[in-house]
């Protein structure tokens, strides 16, 4: 019997067909088991940081970076400005790892797309590691205060955006100075990343020229206006009578403060503490207690006799008053209102 009859040759390009189906249906096969063992886990090989997530549950995954958060919070981290080193405190800098963020990132990783996508991904990561980034961030004002300090005690050539000051009831500048701090975008940028940092390393700081925002002219105009604040008499006046404030008074609870919220600029006060003193010996003369409404009967007769508001005279108020009536260019002579509150 001829045996070769029950014999075909197989075309070579068809047994490639043939090899790459049958790899491709045990591919699909692993990553279907894959996903099948990874439900509710970190597929793959996932890390944040210098810890590993992957087969963990969700769960475990965030407990993980909660430990992770603890360990980078206790972590002093250290840098360099112009030689001197520092150390920072990350709670001090506000510090905030987004544990819940990086939670889910790690959790999304090979589960994103559609389903020939995460297939894909799943094929080109089987021998990789996909790293996810330590994400968090400081708090603006807190590490803000912090460079002030460093700027003040480290650096020590701060800028001064000048002012004016009280000396013997007259109103004398001081003058804007150029000094020397910390480029506060880049620095930021430099403490945030080596907080975030498993090894922080040391990191110099760059320091830059700060230039004031006011100027010369900015503190004459402000010089001129506390001259016309302090240096005349001001009355103010309630229900009949009055009280008046001497220069003296008014330059020992004047006070100019300069600040740079809102564009640079130089604000006017009275001290509402030194104008209260000033107004304890004369308190009797305008305040008084409130009187309730009664019941008053004569005979067969009743009839309510009406109870009358009380009066407090208010020293913040009164501070702005002062501060309103030295702005006017007719206050000599003028009584202004004083800062009374009905009780």
């Amino acid at each position: 019997m001829n045996r070769n009859h029950f014999l075909f040759r197989v075309h070579p390009l068809l047994a490639a067909v043939l090899v790459v189906g049958a790899l491709l249906a045990a591919l699909l096969a692993l990553y279907g088991l894959t996903r099948w063992v990874s439900a509710g886990e970190v597929m793959g090989r996932v890390v944040v940081g210098d810890v590993s997530l992957g087969g963990l549950q969700e769960a475990e995954a965030e407990r993980e970076l909660a430990d992770l958060e603890e360990r980078l919070l206790t972590r002093r981290a250290t840098f360099s400005i112009g030689g001197s080193p520092v150390t920072l405190d990350p709670p001090a800098a506000g510090l905030n790892l987004d544990v819940e963020g990086m939670t889910r990132n790690a959790m999304s990783v090979g589960r994103e797309g559609n389903a020939v996508y995460q297939f894909l991904f799943w094929l080109t990561h089987i021998f990789s590691t996909v790293e996810i980034p330590v994400e968090g961030e400081v708090d603006d004002s807190a590490l803000d205060a912090v460079f002030d300090q460093w700027d003040e005690v480290v650096i020590a050539e701060p800028a001064s955006l000048g002012g004016v000051d009280v000396v013997d009831g007259t109103p004398t500048p001081v003058y804007p100075r150029t000094g020397i701090g910390l480029d506060r975008p880049k620095a930021k940028a430099i403490v945030e990343t080596a907080l975030l940092s498993v090894v922080p390393g040391n990191h110099d700081l760059p320091t830059a020229v700060v230039v004031p925002s006011l100027t010369d002219e900015d503190i004459d105009r402000a010089v001129a206006e506390a001259t016309q604040l302090i240096t005349a008499p001001i009355t103010l006046s309630y229900d009949g009578s009055s009280i008046t404030f001497t220069p003296d008074q008014l330059a020992a609870a004047y006070h100019a403060e300069t600040t740079e919220e809102g564009g640079a600029r130089l604000i006017h006060t009275f001290d509402p503490e030194v104008i209260d003193d000033y107004l304890s010996p004369v308190r009797s003369k305008f305040e008084a207690e409130p009187v309730d409404a009664r019941f008053r009967i004569e005979g067969d007769s009743i009839s309510i006799v009406p109870g009358k508001n009380g009066t407090r005279i208010d020293e913040v108020e009164t501070a702005q008053a002062l501060l309103h009536a030295g702005f006017l260019s007719t206050r000599a002579g003028m009584q202004q209102g004083l800062g009374c509150l009905d009780l």
